[in-house]
């Protein structure tokens, strides 16, 4: 996701406003109730989450100077719900949403309206984010993210209460929708799809590649440097009223959500939207005498933090370019002011068209070799569900010892991705002045900051002293490692890397030691249940591409997630607290 890097009197406003705080509520889940008999338990619920584009702005998160304000819908986003529950009475629902990012108070509101009627609580409830850049921003936990990452400044407290009524009614329908039901795990490689898009960085890892994945011959450097792995969870409710099972489907897949380019200017699912209606109706195929409830697909995020969908080059639109304006009338008009202005009407529409009609296509191509998996699975009613869950702060005495002390905003960051699409500021020298960033503390405390941090560059003095000082830079982020059956869901409040995910993989089955024989993989899902931008390896972040340049806490980052993950796999993470988390959205 790329932040808007707006003009300085943007920074002055915010930073007058940005201190005033907001509570998220810490609903945790009641302990799990044995009945007796009970056997494996599935539901699906979904609900439209397309905000009113007519009634109030809307900007269009995750492009930042580049992103647009919504002027229409073309695809409605979804929130789409599963709900599993074992013999045991342990629970869980796996909530994806057409966002670009998920916000802890989202997370814990929705958590908040649903745990006295389900029992699921904070610490029960996953919401990811597929990560389109085509859905509304302005909800964010952080007053940075609010004023920067999209056309629209400003935190929407509307917006978010709508969120969190719809995504509350999907879960609801699906805790209303359980049943007896069966599923079965399933992991299928698609190579060609993705792409990396900062090979360089990728490469200065000491070793590259993944456990157990074997790049085929034929594939650019490129295409082999991502993790192909769609990890598939098939799901079947038991419909006693048409004698059959109701399928559906939860999916983990790395791939941004940048197959619309930035010239978008309608609500849109992207990619992801695409991929799962294409599922969808071949869910519905597949048993049409069974039609009393849709099928539903959920697709989630993986490690895409440096990946990017294989669109087609000619798909990205030209950047808008600095032009002279058009000059009124009259001997007296003014010279008109210069302004960053689109290239001909004719050309936009192509490259939309290409992207919409390519992402369509690719779409389908995904569904069909997704959906051939499916059909090789054989549910289980016997599959056991565990969970661990917990709040990591990530300033202060109790944050990890890896992270550095304060959040810093790399140069390379306000530019874009060079290869999702760069933003207007790429190369913009003004963003490297007045460096060292204005902390407390003079000399000493520059060279604190310069030793975490390394080779970071930081943004002007302003957007850090506000980052850092005024509650911008988000302060908490919260972990789930989720077993269902075989297979362990470490769920991450960040865009993290393909290797990095890998360390990640590597940490939580080294900590199951012996356990480990019994685990068919580890799914990374990330954006889930908040935001904190990038984690990336320390190879990576000393590369200071965008994505080292948006890893806000330093080299390390990875690290702490990694070894907070195995602890929590060793059964030694505390238990969660019901403290209010207090966050700073304006």
């Amino acid at each position: 996701m790329r932040l808007r890097a707006s003009p300085l009197v943007t920074a002055v406003l915010l930073a007058a406003c940005a201190r005033r705080s907001t509570f998220a509520p810490s609903p945790l889940s009641p302990p799990p109730q044995r009945e007796a008999g009970a056997r494996f338990r599935a539901g699906f619920g979904v609900a439209n989450i397309t905000p009113d584009v007519q009634d109030r702005p809307i900007g269009l998160g995750g492009y930042g100077p580049d992103g647009r304000r919504a002027r229409g819908v073309r695809d409605s986003l979804y929130a789409r719900a599963v709900v599993l529950e074992d013999s045991l009475g342990e629970r869980i629902a796996l909530v994806t949403v057409d966002l670009p990012t998920m916000a802890i108070r989202v997370h814990r509101l929705v958590a908040e309206a649903v745990v006295a009627e389900t029992g699921i609580g904070a610490d029960r409830l996953l919401i990811a984010a597929t990560h389109t850049h085509a859905g509304p921003g302005g909800i964010s936990d952080a007053a940075y993210y609010n004023a920067f990452s999209s056309a629209v400044s400003g935190y929407d407290t509307l917006l978010l209460h709508f969120l969190v009524s719809r995504i509350t009614e999907a879960v609801r329908a699906a805790y209303g929708d359980l049943a007896a039901g069966r599923a079965a795990w399933g992991v299928v490689p698609l190579w060609g799809v993705t792409r990396n898009r900062s090979l360089e960085a990728y490469r200065r890892n000491p070793s590259g590649g993944l456990d157990g994945v074997t790049v085929p011959g034929g594939l650019s450097a490129e295409e082999g440097a991502v993790d192909p792995r769609w990890l598939l969870l098939r799901v079947e409710r038991w419909s006693a009223s048409s004698r059959c099972y109701t399928r559906g489907a939860f999916s983990v897949f790395a791939m941004h959500g940048t197959f619309i380019p930035n010239v978008n200017d309608q609500i849109d699912p992207d990619i992801f939207g695409a991929i799962t209606a294409a599922m969808e109706r071949r869910l519905a195929d597949l048993d049409s005498t069974c039609a009393d409830r849709r099928p539903v697909a959920a697709l989630a995020n993986g490690t895409e933090g440096d990946v990017t969908a294989a669109w087609p080059e000619a798909s990205r639109c030209p950047p808008p370019r600095f032009r002279p304006g058009t000059r009124a009338p009259g001997p007296r008009a003014p010279p008109p002011a210069p302004s960053y202005q689109d290239v001909g009407r004719r050309r936009m529409r192509a490259c939309l068209q290409l992207a919409r009609d390519s992402a369509v296509g690719l779409a389908a191509t995904i569904a069909d070799r997704v959906m051939a998996l499916y059909g090789t699975l054989q549910p289980r009613d016997d599959l056991t569900i565990g969970r661990s869950f917990r709040v990591v702060p990530l300033r202060g005495g109790l944050a990890p010892p890896e992270l550095c002390d304060e959040p810093l905003i790399g140069v390379a960051q306000p530019g874009g991705s060079t290869e999702d699409g760069p933003s207007r500021l790429l190369g913009w020298r003004f963003l490297r002045v007045l460096w060292p960033p204005l902390v407390e503390g003079g000399a000493s405390a520059r060279a604190r900051l310069a030793g975490c941090h390394g080779a970071k560059q930081a943004v002007i003095k302003p957007l850090q002293w506000i980052l850092a000082r005024m509650g911008g830079a988000p302060e908490i982020a919260q972990l789930s490692l989720v077993r269902i059956g075989d297979v362990w869901l470490a769920a991450l409040p960040a865009e993290i890397t393909t290797l990095a995910g890998e360390g990640m993989r590597d940490s939580i089955r080294a900590a199951l030691g012996s356990r480990a024989a019994a685990v068919r993989h580890i799914g990374i899902v990330s954006l889930t249940n908040g935001y904190m931008q990038y984690v990336t390896t320390a190879a990576e972040y000393g590369a200071q591409h965008y994505e080292g340049g948006s890893n806000l806490y330093g080299p390390r980052t990875a690290d702490a997630f990694a070894r907070l993950l195995a602890d929590m796999a060793r059964g030694a993470s505390p238990p969660p607290t019901r403290d209010s988390i207090r966050l700073w959205p304006w």
